[in-house]
């Protein structure tokens, strides 16, 4: 595969000048199409760019090995047809973006039906022109590659690596329907998680109202609730969006347990579900952050009396009586333990929060993965649960087995704990057995033998 000598870049708009700023200076022979030479300085408007030729398009195609489009896909008719002949058989790379999805053609294989001699690629569209040309990326580095003609595409994805960034090969030129969407998804697989979380928040908020202000004859005061009960909201929406993150796992292990194989699809609202339990879990640290701050905040004895040692300073009375004055100067064990159990889970989920970002992913290999997103998981789901355990233990001791199981305290840990005993249940030899010969590839009613000897679980 011969390498490339010269490219050329048909269009003088920032995206074009960008893109020969940084071919420039990472070594490669530039030169730059336009309609109308004359009239363009690019050394004006950067001084890196007075070496690059300006020529008229045809002339520019015709020196070039590879051909980048840098102008709107409107004007692929009217300046790229007349063009055919120059660049039949050369490596074009399409970078347009469309206004909007669009649910046919991309403007990729627009421009390979416009020029059937040409060897096509999609590229460079992901990036914009100003981290084309800074070099500072407010987003990912990756840039999607696609295209028919495998030897063209082994040139541009060695294009793509020399000007610094990660390519990433999409397969065929139909995939460029795929990645011209990219750009104009906003929070892609976020929208479900959002709204499902800010409905759980919201619900809660409203519960909350109706349990201790609105109906309850021991009205508290509002002066407690923008900081107190919102401390009590966000602890309740983390730790139940951190098990909703979790439970799909042993459901799903439920399920093809149930349907006996591993290839038969799960249904979509539980398909939708599992893709986005990382959402859900950075939105629960989101939701733990929140809550640890403002615990921190109140971690007083005025505010937080029962966790805290009683002691009292007592005055010498006269002939009558002493004056005793109560107060409280460190936690007690169960202050201590609900402290160490909400700082453990809050790290623990950092650290599960951390481990899913694309720079920290790609130096972890699966069992490091799994160890982590898997056990120390459920660590983190039992030292939240241990949290409340320790917060509320002593209060549902006090009162009636109604009172206690009706309280909010105890409420809430009734997800985690379902999701906690689920997974347990997959652990026992009866499940997990059967279960790992069905992620390696046995059907039931397939015929095939036993498989023995050891195994190891493929954790959701």
């Amino acid at each position: 595969m011969q390498s490339i000598t010269t490219v050329g870049i048909l269009g003088t708009g920032d995206y074009a000048r960008a893109l020969a700023y940084r071919l420039h200076t990472n070594g490669y022979s530039v030169v730059v199409g336009s309609r109308d030479p004359a009239a363009r300085n690019l050394g004006k408007i950067n001084e890196y760019l007075r070496d690059v030729p300006i020529k008229n398009n045809a002339d520019a195609a015709t020196i070039a090995d590879v051909i980048i489009i840098a102008m709107h896909s409107k004007a692929y008719e009217e300046t790229l047809k007349p063009l055919e002949g120059c660049i039949a058989e050369k490596i074009v790379v399409e970078i347009s973006n469309p206004k909007k999805v669009s649910k046919g053609e991309s403007n990729a294989e627009k421009l390979a039906r416009l020029l059937p001699r040409s060897r096509v690629v999609k590229a460079f569209n992901v990036i914009s022109a100003w981290a084309m040309e800074s070099g500072n990326f407010g987003g990912s580095k990756e840039v999607y590659v696609c295209g028919d003609d495998a030897e063209a595409k082994a040139k541009i994805h060695q294009l793509v690596r020399d000007l610094g960034f990660v390519s990433v090969d999409n397969g065929g030129l139909k995939a460029a329907r795929h990645i011209e969407a990219l750009p104009l998804q906003l929070f892609h697989g976020w929208g479900g998680s959002v709204i499902f979380s800010t409905c759980v928040f919201l619900s809660l908020i409203l519960a909350a109202l109706f349990r201790y202000f609105w109906f309850n004859p021991k009205r508290l005061s509002y002066a407690q609730f923008p900081f107190l009960f919102m401390m009590i909201i966000t602890g309740i929406v983390s730790i139940t969006l951190l098990a909703c993150a979790f439970l799909p796992g042993p459901i799903a292990a439920f399920i093809q347990l149930y349907n006996g194989t591993k290839r038969k699809r799960f249904p979509k609202w539980f398909d939708a579900w599992m893709q986005a339990r990382k959402q859900l879990g950075l939105i629960s640290l989101l939701f733990a952050v929140t809550h640890g701050l403002m615990a921190l905040a109140q971690l007083q004895p005025s505010y937080m009396t029962g966790f805290y040692t009683s002691r009292a300073i007592v005055i010498p009375g006269n002939l009558t009586h002493n004056l005793t004055i109560p107060y409280r100067n460190y936690m007690d064990y169960r202050g201590e333990t609900m402290a160490l159990a909400g700082v453990l889970a809050l790290v623990t989920m950092a650290i599960l929060g951390i481990s899913t970002l694309p720079s920290v992913l790609t130096g972890l290999n699966w069992r490091e993965w799994t160890f982590i997103q898997s056990y120390m998981g459920y660590f983190c789901l039992t030292v939240s649960i241990a949290h409340v355990v320790c917060m509320a233990a002593d209060h549902w001791l006090k009162v009636p087995f109604a009172t206690a199981v009706s309280s909010t305290s105890f409420i809430i840990i009734i997800l985690p704990l379902l999701t906690f005993f689920l997974r347990l249940i997959t652990y026992l030899p009866c499940i997990a057995i059967p279960l790992w010969r069905i992620r390696t590839g046995w059907e039931r009613g397939s015929g095939q033998q036993k498989k023995t000897g050891s195994h190891e679980l493929d954790l959701i």
